[in-house]
């Protein structure tokens, strides 16, 4: 079963058909929307099969909240810091793409 098939990716991203057109929802507010490397592995996924989608015609990427579109990546201080920047820079690059 596919992301927009289950209509969420695990409350992160909000999937929603509205007519021609499907609303990715990055929905994490209380942290500014920042992004993390398995919420890009979701987007990547949602636009891969959006695209084997029939009559849609636009993709609107958007925010939850009122303060921020999307603050960025999510990284956290660790001893893993560099790994977790390599996993997020190898996730980014197909939603990009």
């Amino acid at each position: 079963m596919s992301i927009l098939e289950t209509g969420a990716a695990g409350g992160r991203i909000l999937i929603e058909r509205r007519g021609d057109a499907l609303w990715l929802t990055i929905n994490t507010p209380e942290n500014h929307n920042t992004m993390t490397p398995h919420m890009l592995g979701e987007l990547a996924q949602a636009f891969d099969d959006a695209g084997r989608m029939k009559g849609l015609r636009a993709i609107v990427l958007t925010g939850a909240g009122e303060k921020t579109f999307c603050a960025g990546g999510q990284l956290t201080p660790s001893a893993h810091a560099k790994e977790g920047f390599r996993a997020f820079q190898e996730k980014r690059s197909p939603v990009w793409d």
